[in-house]
């Protein structure tokens, strides 16, 4: 009896101090993020998906609001919905003086596409949480019952790879053998922000030139014509599971006395029942929806746009002077002082440090 104990207990104690060393989710941006957080100690942080990180200029937003306080974009390319849910929970039980996260919401995927299934990055944010989270979606979408049973199924043992470490140490070694030299990250010194630009990126290049290309325009109009019919929409099911999840993410963030705003970033072609059934629970303040073109038209002119998903630098900026103005008054806290300014003279370009 002694040893049916104890074994289990000490592997689960060897598994644990593991796991307070696991870097490695294919995902490095994140870790340098984090320490440069933890340094700065922002009073906002701003959540989400590359749609985040190329459309918010943290340093131009405090200057416009001019409250004093000081914000940082976590945003992070390629992360999905259910991502930016672990990503923002992780935050907030670490003890950070925040006073407001602002995090990019929208729809959870009802399953996770096959290219990224064995990734680290996606066992790692499937905790308990998320597992529960992104199985309740999958059985409450409109599909199969054989398809959402086995989408579901994949949750947990992405959780079950997660939990144990499985693949742990291949993961690791890919790291070792991939490591890049010490160049400082393209966020360091914009508070996590990164324009996009044609800087001569092969991957970045390519969907500019395809974007640009006719069946790419045509694209581009078939989702603007999909955003101004979702007045229509009707939340499912689905949505109301996926609402649920993120309505519950701000009580516990209210709970830490933390203050949750969610934004609907352009571009996002679905979500709108989201939206809808969120805004309902939570009030108008706490949900900015910047994917309008009857709203903001300048924002949708495809001329601005880099790619397919994201603004080009200068609209960007504009996408960022809209939300400085939508979101409301910062909760009452300690101010901080001397946030930067931009002039005129800088042609609306922030500084590049603080």
């Amino acid at each position: 009896m002694l040893r049916a104990i104890a074994y289990p207990a000490v592997l689960g104690g060897i598994l644990f101090a593991m796991k307070t060393q696991d870097r490695f989710a294919d995902i490095t941006p994140y870790w340098e993020k984090l320490e440069e957080v933890r340094a700065l100690e922002p009073d906002v942080l701003f959540l989400g998906s590359s749609r985040t990180l190329r459309h918010l200029d943290p340093v131009r937003l405090d200057s416009l609001r001019g409250d004093g306080a000081v914000s940082y974009n976590f945003g992070l390319p390629g992360s999905r919905s259910l991502e930016t849910h672990f990503r923002t929970d992780h935050l907030l039980v670490m003890d950070l003086p925040v006073r407001r996260m602002v995090v990019e919401f929208g729809p959870v995927a009802v399953a996770v596409p096959k290219r990224l299934r064995g990734t680290r990055r996606v066992q790692h944010h499937h905790d308990a949480r998320r597992a529960m989270i992104g199985s309740r979606v999958a059985l409450a979408a409109d599909r199969p019952v054989v398809h959402r049973v086995r989408s579901a199924a994949a949750r947990w043992r992405f959780w079950t790879t997660n939990t144990f470490l499985v693949g742990w140490g291949r993961a690791w070694t890919n790291a070792v053998v991939t490591e890049q030299d010490d160049a400082p990250p393209a966020s360091v010194g914009r508070r996590g922000h990164v324009p996009l630009r044609d800087d001569g990126n092969a991957e970045r290049s390519v969907r500019r030139e395809q974007f640009l290309t006719p069946e790419g325009q045509a694209e581009f109009e078939r989702r603007l014509g999909a955003l101004r019919l979702r007045e229509t929409v009707v939340p499912t099911a689905r949505d109301r599971v996926t609402a649920d999840a993120w309505i519950a993410l701000a009580e516990r963030g209210r709970a830490r006395g933390v203050e949750m705003v969610f934004v609907e970033q352009v571009g996002t072609e679905k979500g709108a029942g989201v939206t809808q059934l969120v805004r309902e629970a939570l009030g108008t303040e706490s949900v900015i929806v910047l994917n309008d073109p009857q709203r903001y038209p300048e924002l949708f002119d495809g001329d601005a746009w880099f790619d397919e998903g994201h603004l080009g630098q200068e609209m960007a900026l504009r996408a960022t002077d809209i939300l400085a103005a939508e979101l409301p008054p910062l909760p009452p806290g300690s101010a901080r002082l001397g946030a930067e300014t931009v002039t005129e003279a800088e042609g609306g370009r922030p500084p590049e440090t603080r």
